[in-house]
């Protein structure tokens, strides 16, 4: 099940204006990014997502999203999503905001 929602979560972000796929910056592993900024990458049943910091804040305030096990990368705004105990409007919702805070950034 949370395979199913890795997949389709990962084909609809990267219909996403102006997304490419190339390998993360931190891990050999396929990853998303909008212009320089990765924004998404996936490990296995869990999603990271990079949020701007103050949306960071207030989504793992609601419980269902973590900052990230890495403390350079949760700096960065970067959470973790279990997507076996996520719906995935939720995940939706962040993946929408992840990519729109990464087309922000690259237009720094």
């Amino acid at each position: 099940m949370a395979e199913d929602l890795s997949a389709m979560m990962w084909a609809r972000a990267k219909e996403l204006p102006g997304v490419k796929e190339r390998t993360s910056e931190g891990a050999d592993l396929p990853a998303l990014f909008v212009g320089r900024i990765e924004f998404l990458h996936l490990h296995g049943t869990t999603m990271d997502l990079r949020l701007p910091p103050p949306l960071q804040a207030a989504e793992t305030a609601r419980g269902d999203v973590r900052r990230h096990h890495v403390e350079d990368a949760a700096r960065d705004g970067w959470v973790e999503i279990d997507l076996r105990a996520t719906s995935a409007d939720r995940v939706q919702s962040l993946v929408a905001m992840a990519h729109e805070g990464a087309a922000r950034l690259s237009r720094t």
